[in-house]
Formats: C-alpha cells, sequence, structure tokens
C-alpha cells in the first residue's frame, strides 16, 4: 500500500511538473506580448522594455522559467494582464461561486441518476428500461459544451425557473432569495447576452 501510495503521488508531481513546463513553453512561443495589448497597438519601445523588466520578461527563457517555478511554488500566479490585478484575487473570488455551482450541479446529477437508476432497475428490460437506456447513452455521448448550452434559455425564459445567470456576493444588498432568485446564481455563470 505505501509503495502504491508513493508511486501515485510520484506520479502526480510529475505530471504537474511536465504540465506547468508545457505552459510555459507554448506561452513563450505564443505571438505578442500579454502585457502590450492587442497587437495592433503600437507602443513605446521604451515603455516596453520598462514592461519587460516589471514583469521579468527581459531574462533568458532558463531564467525566467526557474522565476515562474519559484514564484508558482509561493503561491504567487501573478498579474492578470486582461483584469490588471493578481491572479489569486481573481481566482479567490471566482472560487466561491464556481464551488457553488458545481456542487449543486454534482448533487442534482446524483440524485437525478439514483432515481433514474432505481426506475429502470425495476423496470428491467421493459420499454421504460430500454427507453431511458438509450436516452441516458444519447446524453453522455453529446459533448458537455454543446450539451450546457440547451438547457440554459428554457427554463429561464419560459418557465421562469431559474435565475438569469447574474453573480450576486452572499449576502449582498439587493440579493434575491426564493426560487427565481435563489443565491443570484444561474445555471451558466458566464453569458454573451447579459
Amino acid at each position: 500500500m505505501t509503495a502504491w501510495l508513493a508511486r501515485r503521488v510520484t506520479a502526480s508531481i510529475a505530471i504537474v511538473f511536465l504540465v506547468v513546463t508545457l505552459t510555459f513553453i507554448l506561452m513563450d512561443l505564443a505571438p505578442g506580448k500579454p502585457m502590450l495589448g492587442p497587437p495592433e497597438r503600437i507602443v513605446d519601445p521604451q515603455a516596453e522594455a520598462v514592461l519587460e523588466r516589471q514583469f521579468g520578461l527581459n531574462g533568458s527563457l532558463g531564467v525566467r522559467y526557474v522565476s515562474y517555478v519559484r514564484q508558482l511554488a509561493r503561491g504567487n500566479l501573478g498579474e492578470s494582464f486582461g483584469l490588471r490585478r493578481p491572479v489569486a484575487d481573481a481566482l479567490a473570488e471566482a472560487i466561491p461561486n464556481t464551488l457553488l455551482l458545481a456542487g449543486a450541479a454534482l448533487l442534482v446529477d446524483f440524485l437525478i441518476g439514483l432515481a433514474l437508476g432505481v426506475y429502470q432497475a425495476l423496470r428491467a428490460h421493459r420499454l421504460p428500461d430500454i427507453v431511458l437506456g438509450n436516452i441516458t447513452l444519447f446524453l453522455y455521448s453529446v459533448p458537455t459544451f454543446w450539451l450546457g448550452l440547451i438547457p440554459d434559455p428554457l427554463p429561464q425564459r419560459f418557465l421562469l425557473l431559474l435565475p438569469d445567470g447574474s453573480a450576486v456576493a452572499f449576502g449582498a444588498a439587493g440579493a434575491d432569495v426564493g426560487l427565481r432568485g435563489g443565491c443570484g446564481n444561474g445555471p451558466v455563470p458566464a453569458r454573451r447576452d447579459a
């Protein structure tokens, strides 16, 4: 048991190290410079040099990689160029809603799966079992990114059962509580038409 656990931990560390290394290399190979914004934006070369020094992008690839791994080991995820704030702060803000959404989805998935499993077991080899088995096989085969888009507009636009996808902080003023309002978190937290 101890040898198996040691092998699993070693393999996990190796995988994380490989992912970190590949991510670093791919980001280095990507065209453009993230701190400069869109490629068509003209930036003064001196300002570009200052930004490169500020973000540690002026060293060699090996120096930058060692610095990157050291910063990751300390928990410093850097600054988001798009949000103009530390990545750790952005993650800390997003994680509660993500955990709420994932937990609720897991609970609903478990309850529906359990109910359907019991129903099918009681009607084994009959028409309801065959129909439900084929439907679940189809739904299991559909890519989740596509399947997740289908139920979003249906209940909230026609049945008015779910919130509209906006996120409200827990305990914030104006946060709805009730069937439609829930915690203020909809089934799809990021929407293009909101």
